[in-house]
């Protein structure tokens, strides 16, 4: 499961549950809401603290050609040696922060699998239209991401990015379906 899953998952309980919320403040465990409130700075500081050494054109420089900060995130991981969740979550959190606010141009699949749940959710509220409109916008995402690498086919996005490219259901995006507006069910690569 990816990380923004887990962290989509861990929020709609906290957002739910006050003895979640209370938990996850007691445990001290970082969502990405919690990067809301830091700067810039407090942001490159807690990277540094945690062992990288960069300012913001190292950042860029670690993103360049990546597709999402979980794909940054998971080598200086490894290569710091971090086996405690907290900071392999604040690591992730930080880099997914500075990239929203740095390049909100630039697709990512965090972002990607933000606007597909967002889609769900209007879909879930029978606002067909609004659920359409935020599914193609991620279908723009889909489209820049697969001419980011040289992808020219789903199925070969699906096997590039078998654990991204899912949903929170887990399907992938060959198995994508949405309902279309007479309430049919269709789904991509469908006749």
């Amino acid at each position: 499961m990816s990380w923004v899953t887990i962290d989509r998952i861990c929020q709609e309980e906290a957002d739910g549950k006050e003895d979640v919320r209370r938990e996850l403040v007691r445990t001290g465990k970082p969502l990405r809401s919690s990067a809301e409130p830091l700067s810039d700075d407090e942001l490159l500081a807690k990277l540094r603290d945690l062992g990288l050494d960069v300012d913001r054109d190292g950042v860029e420089r670690l993103c360049a050609g990546a597709l999402s900060a979980e794909e940054v995130a998971g080598p200086i991981v490894d290569k710091l040696k971090l086996d405690d969740d907290m900071t392999v979550d604040w690591v992730w959190i930080s880099l997914l922060a500075l990239w929203q606010r740095w390049w909100p141009d630039r697709p990512g699949l965090e972002l990607l699998d933000d606007k597909m749940q967002a889609g769900y959710a209007r879909d879930a509220e029978n606002d067909t239209h609004a659920a359409v409109v935020t599914w193609l916008d991620a279908w723009s995402d889909v489209l820049r991401l697969c001419d980011a690498t040289g992808i020219s086919s789903i199925e070969e996005f699906d096997d590039r990015f078998p654990r991204r490219s899912r949903c929170s259901t887990g399907a992938r995006i060959s198995r994508w379906r949405w309902r279309t507006p007479d309430g049919t069910t269709a789904r991509y690569g469908s006749p």
